[in-house]
């Protein structure tokens, strides 16, 4: 992703009280979720978050995600695959996650070579996000679906229908590579933008410290042109989360009376 386009420095990355960077994370969660719920589904009797959910967060807090290993192993007549991702913040933190499959795990038409080794990472690929910035959530493609069979969506299903056709299996139409190992990808991809709506095509923050202590300060530039700042953290995670699921918003902008292009962001109400 240009840095034109988006750079974006998380705030629940930086330091602070954890009680407030889980908060943060919540919030997120929470625009997320609103913009994409066919990316949660129930295993079980528990709700969980599908790679869609956790590509969502990679791009939302800018993280650099890759695979780090990768090893086949054989095991008492079993097979499958053993991976380990990692997950680089900007600020420099960094999570690994490991990720494995066997053959065993599948019903035995879905044992392929591709089917085993895309799950394997796939779960590598979620654990890593989830353990810098996720607080160690537990992704839907980790539970074993022998035990605990898939059952429909247990969100609505959203309001607009698919603008393109599916992603074919194994490819993402910007380039990035993330394996999964169900025949279609599902994720809802939101439509034209509806009329007197914008998004949000960059998130960037700004950090410093004055007399009354640090400050970070987040600015949002919307696809119209327009850019509004705000010091208010929840209302940053809402721009990020928006611009990572690609959400038709409404912004509110007021003059910050510091100049004539310049703006306090003050709402953003989503489509």
């Amino acid at each position: 992703m240009s840095e034109d386009l988006a750079v974006i420095e998380s705030s629940a990355l930086a330091p602070m009280p954890m009680g407030e960077s889980f908060r943060r994370y919540r919030v997120l969660q929470a625009d997320i979720d609103a913009a994409m719920p066919d990316c949660i589904i129930q295993i079980g009797t528990k709700k969980y978050r599908t790679k869609g959910f956790w590509r969502a967060v990679g791009v939302a807090f800018n993280l650099k995600v890759e695979c780090v290993s990768e090893e086949r192993i054989e095991q008492e007549g079993d097979w499958g695959y053993k991976v380990m991702y990692r997950a680089t913040a900007k600020n420099g933190m960094v999570a690994d996650g490991d990720g494995m499959c066997m053959a065993s795990e599948k019903p035995e038409r879905q044992r392929s070579e591709h089917n085993v080794r895309s799950h394997g990472h796939t779960r590598g690929y979620n654990r890593a996000i989830s353990n810098l910035v996720g607080f160690g959530e537990v992704s839907a493609e980790e539970i074993p679906r022998d035990e605990h069979p898939r059952v429909a969506s247990v969100a609505p299903k959203p309001h607009y229908a698919p603008s393109t056709a599916a992603a074919v299996p194994g490819q993402v139409a910007d380039g990035d590579y993330i394996p999964f190992d169900e025949p279609e990808d599902n994720t809802p991809i939101p439509p034209a933008i509806p009329e007197g709506f914008v998004t949000v095509t960059m998130v960037e923050e700004k950090t410093g410290t004055s007399a009354k202590g640090p400050w970070t300060m987040t600015i949002v530039r919307f696809s119209d042109g327009r850019e509004g700042s705000t010091f208010d953290g929840p209302l940053s995670v809402t721009a990020k989360a928006a611009m990572a699921s690609k959400t038709p918003v409404i912004p509110t902008l007021t003059p910050s009376g510091k100049g004539n292009n310049r703006f306090n962001l003050t709402a953003i109400v989503r489509a």
